[in-house]
Order: C-alpha cells, then structure tokens, then sequence
C-alpha cells in the first residue's frame, strides 16, 4: 500500500512538472536536481537559470545554496569558478545535500564580505526576502559585481518561509524595479512564474489570475539586472603602435624604451592615472607587454583572478604579461618575514610598498601562485612559463634565461648566497604569460 501510494505521489509530481515545463518553458529538455526529486515548487528556479545560462559566466557568486541542487552550473563553459556564500555556517544544507562555504558574512553589512569587482555574477535565490535590510543588499551586490556582469534575483511571493528563517519581504515587479534604479543597477528583464490567483474565487468569490489589468498572486518573481558596463576613457597622448606598460612608477631612465607606468598617482607624460584593480581603459587586443613587479602582493587575493583575466582582455594575440613577485620558498625571504605562533608569515618588514596599493597582503610560493594563474584565461588561451622559483621542497630552484629584451627587471630578482658566491639565487618568481 505505501509503494503504491509513493508511486501515485511521483506520478503527480512528474505531471506537475511536465505542466509547469510546458506552460513556463516550452521546448525545454532540461532536467535538473529538483526536478529529478520530484520537488515541483523548486522547478521554477532550476528551468529558470537554465534558461538564462548564458550570461552566468566568470566568477560566480552563489547565494546559501549547496552544489548538489546547482551542479548543472559547473560545468557551463564560461564559468571559471563558482563561490558558495552564508550569512553564518561555513557548511551549508538544503534538504540531504550539504557544501562547504567559501564566504561567511552578512552581504547586508557595510562593507559587505566580498570588495568591490570581485565576481562577474551573482545568483540570490530565496535570500533577498529574509534580510533586514534588502535596498542595502542590493547596493552591495552591485559593488561587488564587475562592470557588465549580471545579478540574477528570484523571490518566493505567494507563500511564506517563516518557519525555517524569519521572512520579512515580497517583491513585486515595481519593487524590484525601485531595488534595481537605488542599486545603480540596469534592468534587463523580470518575470514571473505560477498564478494561484484563481484560488481566491474559492475564498472571496473573484478570480485574482494575471490579466490585463493585474499581475495575479504569482508563486514567485524574479529581476535580472547588470551592473552597466564602464565606458573606457581613452587617453589623450599617443603610444604609437606598441603600447608597453609597467604596473607602477617607471624610473625615468626607461621613458626612452617606450614604456609607460600605470599608477593611481597623478598622470604625467610617462604615467597613466589608473587603479588596475578596475578594468582598464584600453580596448580590446590593444596592449603589447603589462609588466607587473612586486605589485601583485599588495592587492587583495580576492580581486587578482579579475586583473589578470582584464590584462589578458587587453593584451594582442601573443602578447606578453611578465609576472614577478617576491618567492617566499626562498630562505632569505623566509628568515626575514616575522611569523605568527603558528609559523605562518604575516609581514614582512623589508618589503618596500608601494603608495599605490598599501601594504603586502600575501606571500606566494609556487604553488600559490601556479594555482591563482591555472585557473586564468593565459591557462586556457595561452601559454605560462615559469622562469625562475624556488621549489615546494625549497631546497632546490629554477633559473631559466630571461629575455630582458621583452621586459623589465627593475627590482633585484635574484642574490648570492655568501656561502656559494659564485651562484646566484633566485629571490622572485617571474612568470611569462603570453596570450593566444
């Protein structure tokens, strides 16, 4: 009799589905997660995001769900990384399905848990209604979206979560509208999916369903909006035909060599005024060689995936991005490094920061670094070659040629070891990265 009676449950269930599937999505062969369990209220979000797959891309921001229930996003093909995020659990679960968290913070605070232009999407799906403060939120997401990337919201409307987290709002079409224009946000589309409408006929005697002049009583509402892409300004003085640049201030004895530095400091005829954790004023396919010396360690881990991405977006078809930073399996650097009770370094007080970025808030070895660039665009569309590191074992190092001819080595890459001195060491890891 259960078995029976179980059956029954999943063939409504399927029926229900395929109704929801024909009606909402026509044409859709897509089966996800939810569907497969026969949960028939969840089929709206999973048809939904699968029927704008296209513009979840990049870095992926995804809001207090578990992978299981989104899997079918992984394996997009423009997705390089998706983020799991909390309010407060570093393991979060949905049904029987649970995930570590990436990010646990409160994205209604200020600042929020991520900097501005860390993800190029963001998928909110059931949060907006259960925080305090929804217009703060919303600005929030759109800080930490990129300058073109989408923000994909949907909201339950017709029922109430209250009894696993407190539920404090609905969204309407014109409530998502306000949330969108507040947030700076540009508006692409909104929708919405179900109408129990109809049942208000059995409870007040009049049929509430969507027509001409009413929205219905929907079973949920969505927003989809983007961060408005930034206009590039182009500058004012020519490069010629091959436009160099060097992550910082360039010494003037290398101004002939036509080099420019890019700094956040004042312009002048050898600089250009720009904070490279924005995307660069250049257009596509337009730079020669970006050369970066000892930049990288003072910027935020979070934001180095999008710079080197946006470098190789504007660098031509073989054009070279010469990566050098400090080795930290060097044991120079390791003695010099005051550590914490743990061992683990957390300063260094003979590394000379620069005025544009502060000071340093990493340390990288070559598997920290070999990781960050792996999951780069130069990984898929182009070429790296490590030149010169230390080992993980760090009792051994790499020192292959480096071509001076196409870059700049301005600080002390390398030393010599007193007790060796007839050889040089290497003390920075120098990586070429050429675009395909």
């Amino acid at each position: 009799m259960k078995a029976s009676s179980n059956e029954s449950m999943c063939s409504r269930a399927s029926q229900l589905i395929d109704k929801i599937k024909r009606n909402y999505f026509p044409g859709s062969s897509f089966v996800g997660p939810y569907e497969k369990k026969g949960l028939v209220h969840s089929v709206f979000e999973e048809q939904w995001l699968w029927k704008y797959r296209s513009l979840i891309k990049g870095t992926v921001l995804d809001m207090s769900t578990p992978r299981y229930w989104h899997d079918y996003l992984y394996d997009l093909p423009d997705v390089s990384r998706i983020i799991i995020s909390d309010l407060s659990d570093k393991i979060i679960t949905k049904g029987e399905y649970s995930s570590p968290v990436d990010i646990v913070g409160d994205f209604c605070a200020v600042p929020p848990p991520l900097p501005e232009y860390s993800v190029d999407t963001i998928l909110c799906s059931s949060i907006l209604e259960h925080c305090e403060d929804p217009f703060q939120m919303m600005k929030n997401l759109a800080s930490i979206v990129r300058p073109g990337g989408f923000v994909l919201v949907m909201c339950p409307y017709a029922y109430i979560d209250g009894h696993m987290e407190r539920d404090y709002w609905r969204f309407g079409k014109d409530a998502y509208d306000l949330l969108a224009k507040l947030a700076g946000l540009e508006i692409i589309e909104t929708g919405q999916y179900g109408d129990l409408g109809k049942y208000y006929l059995q409870e007040f005697g009049w049929d509430a369903s969507s027509d001409g002049q009413h929205r219905g009583i929907p079973q949920s509402n969505w927003i989809i909006c983007r961060r408005p892409p930034e206009k590039a300004k182009f500058l004012e003085f020519p490069f010629g035909s091959a436009l160099k640049l060097y992550d910082g201030l360039l010494p003037s004895e290398h101004e002939s060599e036509g080099w420019k530095g890019i700094s956040k400091t004042p312009g002048d005829y050898r600089h250009i005024c720009h904070d490279i954790t924005k995307p660069f004023p250049f257009e596509d396919n337009s730079v020669e060689v970006f050369q970066s010396e000892d930049v990288f360690v003072q910027i935020h881990s979070s934001l180095l995936l999008n710079i080197i991405n946006e470098i190789h977006r504007v660098l031509k078809p073989s054009g070279l991005f010469r990566l050098i930073v400090p080795d930290y399996g060097c044991e120079l650097l390791r003695e010099r490094a005051l550590k914490n009770e743990s061992g683990v370094i957390c300063s260094d007080p003979f590394f000379h920061c620069s005025a544009d970025h502060g000071e340093q808030t990493w340390f990288p070895r070559i598997d920290t670094l070999y990781d960050l660039l792996s999951r780069s665009l130069f990984s898929t569309e182009g070429t790296m070659k490590f030149l010169q590191y230390w080992n993980i074992d760090r009792s051994s190092f790499v020192m292959h040629p480096i071509d001076h001819s196409k870059g700049l080595t301005i600080n002390a890459a390398w030393y010599t070891d007193s007790r060796k001195p007839w050889m040089q060491v290497p003390m920075s890891i120098i990586v070429d990265l050429e675009k395909s």
